[in-house]
C-alpha cells in the first residue's frame, strides 16, 4: 500500500511531467531547441495561399518596401527593459498604454528581397530567416484618466501615423493582434511581424503586448494579466475606432489571448443595456473580423456573449480542435472546457449544456458564427496542433485569406460538414487545390481596373 507521501509524490512528477508537456508543446516547432533558449523566432512556414501562384501577395508591395525590414505598430502595458536589452519592454507594468514603432529585421542585415521574397514563398528554404527586434520607439501613453474625445499632442502624433499608413496600404483595415502567454515583448512582436510579412508588408497591424508571465510554470498568473488587460484593451479599441480612418478595426487573438479579448468585449457588449447599443458598437468602432484561434476562453463564457459578438462585428470565427494539448491541460488545470477546445457534459459547471451547444449550433446555421474544425487531421502532411494559426501553412493561409481578402468560407476553399452548407467548415485533403480554385474565382469578381 502507497503511504501519503508517496501519493503526494506521484502527484507532483505527474503534474511536473503535465507541465513539462505544455511547455514542450508551447515552443515554436520552426526554432532548433537552442535558439528557442535564447528566445528566437524563425520565419514559419510558407502559408498555403503563397505557394499557390494563383494571387500574389506581394504584387503591391512598393519598391520602398521590398526589402527584409518590419515595423509595426505596438501598444503595451509593459514598462520598458532595462538598458542593453534587445526585448523592447520587460516583464514589469502598470496600468499606462504606451504607443510607439517595433522595428523587426528578417534574417541577416543586408538580405536582398529577391531571395528573401522567394525563399518565403516556396515550401523548400535553404535558411531559416531568423526575426530580430533592432528597436522600439515610443511615442505616447493613455492612462485610464485621459479622455479619449481630445487626444494629447503625442497621441494625435502616433493616430496619425496609423492613418498615414492605412493610406498608403492596399488593405484599408486596421488589424490588432492579441497573443498568447508566455510571451516577451521581442516573441509577440515577431508573431506579429511574420504576419505582416505574409500580407506582402501591406496589412497594417498593431500589436497589443499584454504582459504575459514569461514562465511555463505560471498559467495561472498569465490567466490573471490576461484578466488584468481587459480595461485597457478596451481603451485601445475605442481610442482606435474614434480617432482612426480604418474602414474596419478587426481583431486576430490566440491562445490566452482569445480569453482576453472575450472578456473585454463581453465587458463592452454590456456597458450599455440599449437594445441598439451592439448595432452603434459595430458601427461607430468599425468592428470588422473577430477571428479567435485557439482560443483559451471558458466556452460558458464565450457562450453568454456570442450572439453579442455577431452582432458587434462583420464576422466571427472560431477555430476548435477537441484535440488540442496545450487547451486539454488548461481544461484540466483552470477547469472547463474551452473555446478552443468544446466538450458539451450536462450539469457540469464551466461546460456547456447540450441545450446551449443547440444554442450555438442556431448562430452556425444562420451563418453568423463561422467554426473551423481542425480534428478532422488525418492528412498525410499535416499534424494540426496549438500553433495553428502560423505554424500550419493551411491554417495561417486561412487568416491571411479572411482578414485581407474578406473571403467567405466557402470562397477560400473550405468544406461544410453539412449537406445544407452550415458554417461548420474544416480542411478538405484537397484544400491546396481548392483554394487556388476559389482564389481564381474571387479574382473574376474584381472590377477590370483593380490594381
Amino acid at each position: 500500500m502507497k503511504t501519503l507521501s508517496q501519493t503526494r509524490a506521484r502527484q507532483y512528477w505527474l503534474a511536473l511531467a503535465a507541465l513539462l508537456l505544455m511547455t514542450s508543446l508551447l515552443m515554436p516547432s520552426v526554432a532548433s531547441a537552442d535558439k528557442a533558449k535564447k528566445g528566437v523566432m524563425s520565419m514559419p512556414p510558407t502559408p498555403e495561399v503563397l505557394k499557390s501562384g494563383a494571387i500574389d501577395l506581394f504584387a503591391h508591395t512598393p519598391k520602398s518596401e521590398r526589402n527584409n525590414e518590419i515595423s509595426l505598430f505596438y501598444a503595451t502595458r509593459r514598462l520598458p527593459a532595462e538598458a542593453g536589452s534587445n526585448l523592447g519592454y520587460g516583464k514589469n507594468f502598470d496600468d499606462t498604454l504606451r504607443f510607439g514603432v517595433a522595428d523587426m529585421l528578417i534574417g541577416p542585415k543586408g538580405l536582398s528581397w529577391d531571395v528573401l521574397h522567394a525563399q518565403t514563398t516556396t515550401e523548400e528554404r535553404t535558411d531559416t530567416f531568423e526575426l530580430s527586434l533592432q528597436g522600439v520607439k515610443q511615442l505616447a501613453e493613455l492612462t485610464d484618466q485621459d479622455s479619449l474625445s481630445k487626444l494629447t499632442p503625442d497621441q494625435k502624433k502616433f493616430i496619425a501615423q496609423v492613418n498615414s499608413a492605412l493610406e498608403k496600404s492596399f488593405y484599408k483595415d486596421l488589424t490588432i493582434y492579441v497573443h498568447g502567454a508566455f510571451n516577451s515583448f521581442y516573441y509577440a512582436a515577431a508573431e506579429a511581424a511574420q504576419y505582416k510579412y505574409f500580407t506582402g508588408k501591406q496589412a497594417v497591424v498593431l500589436l497589443y503586448s499584454w504582459p504575459t508571465a514569461e514562465n511555463h510554470l505560471a498559467y495561472g498568473r498569465n490567466v490573471k494579466h490576461a484578466v488584468q488587460s481587459e480595461p485597457a484593451f478596451n481603451r485601445l479599441i475605442k481610442m482606435l475606432g474614434k480617432h482612426s480612418k480604418a474602414e474596419n478595426i478587426n481583431i486576430l487573438a490566440y491562445s490566452i489571448g482569445g480569453r482576453l479579448v472575450g472578456g473585454a468585449m463581453a465587458t463592452l457588449a454590456d456597458s450599455n443595456k440599449a437594445d441598439t447599443w451592439l448595432e452603434s458598437l459595430h458601427k461607430d468602432l468599425r468592428l470588422g473580423h473577430l477571428y479567435l484561434t485557439s482560443s483559451d476562453e471558458p466556452i460558458e463564457e464565450f457562450y453568454s456573449h456570442a450572439d453579442a459578438f455577431t452582432k458587434m462585428f462583420d464576422t466571427v470565427t472560431v477555430t476548435a480542435d477537441a484535440k488540442d494539448p496545450v487547451l486539454g491541460f488548461a481544461e484540466k488545470t483552470g477547469g472547463g472546457a474551452r473555446l478552443g477546445r468544446p466538450q458539451t457534459k450536462e450539469g457540469k459547471k464551466a461546460y456547456i449544456t447540450e441545450a446551449q451547444r443547440k444554442d450555438l449550433e442556431a448562430l452556425i446555421n444562420k451563418g453568423e458564427l463561422n467554426i473551423l474544425n481542425l480534428e478532422l487531421d488525418k492528412l498525410p502532411d499535416f499534424q494540426f496542433t496549438h500553433g495553428d494559426w502560423y505554424l500550419n501553412p493551411w491554417v495561417s493561409s486561412d487568416v491571411l485569406v479572411s482578414l485581407n481578402l474578406k473571403l467567405s468560407p466557402k470562397q477560400r476553399g473550405l468544406k461544410s460538414m453539412d449537406k445544407k452548407g452550415l458554417a461548420l467548415w474544416y480542411f478538405p485533403d484537397s484544400y491546396a487545390k481548392s483554394l487556388e480554385a476559389a482564389l481564381l474565382e474571387y479574382i473574376k469578381t474584381l472590377p477590370a481596373d483593380s490594381p
